[in-house]
């Protein structure tokens, strides 16, 4: 009788099915988004004053000012940290 050989599998590869099918949650995305900035600007931005829509991948910032010109300016900049951070499937497309 032969036995089976058994090959260790890195942890990693027993997730690969649901990184392809889960998408992060909105307050995911949102906590990365303050995060980001905060980084970038070193401004907190409290988590209440950003909404996340999910199916259409839009944050929408509730700031005024200089603030969010700089965040509109620099949108290819906050989106490119947020895709490196959430993956390119779960990241948001477009700031408001």
């Amino acid at each position: 009788m032969q036995k089976k050989e058994r090959k260790l599998r890195s942890i990693n590869s027993l997730f690969d099915r649901y990184k392809t099918t889960l998408k992060a949650p909105q307050k995911v995305v949102v906590d990365a988004f303050c995060e980001v900035v905060e980084d970038l600007f070193g401004v907190t931005l409290p988590p209440e004053r950003v909404k996340y829509t999910a199916h259409s991948k839009t944050l929408a910032v509730g700031v005024s000012g200089a603030l969010k010109s700089e965040l509109k300016v620099r949108e290819d900049e906050v989106l490119a940290h947020l895709k490196g951070r959430l993956g390119a499937a779960n990241a948001p497309t477009s700031i408001l």
